[in-house]
């Protein structure tokens, strides 16, 4: 099982992210780089928590996603995410998205 320990040595702090999500019968893809990622660990594999600006207007719709790839150091590929929900603080928003399938290139 991956770890958010392996995750975040694998990536690295400089991260860009791409997000599949379902379109009717298609997905598209949409690329929404975080400000930062920061990870962590439940029983059904790693949480990822992505910051941005609380103003972005070209985030994903979160409960439409099917995966999703943070590209930095190395690539990971959240297969199967749930979005858990987000926090507002400020300007920031952190949004949660847990996952129990991660595939590191």
């Amino acid at each position: 099982m991956v770890t958010a320990n392996d995750v975040s040595e694998h990536i690295g702090d400089d991260v860009a992210a791409s997000f599949e999500v379902a379109r009717g019968t298609d997905t598209e893809t949409l690329q929404a780089d975080p400000k930062s990622v920061m990870f962590g660990q439940s029983r059904r594999g790693p949480i990822v928590k992505l910051n941005y600006n609380k103003y972005n207007a070209f985030l994903p719709p979160w409960d439409l996603l099917v995966s999703f790839t943070l590209d930095g150091n190395g690539t990971a590929t959240f297969a199967m995410p749930k979005y858990v929900g987000e926090k507002i603080t400020g300007k920031l928003k952190t949004v949660e998205v847990r996952t129990p399938a991660v595939s590191l290139s």
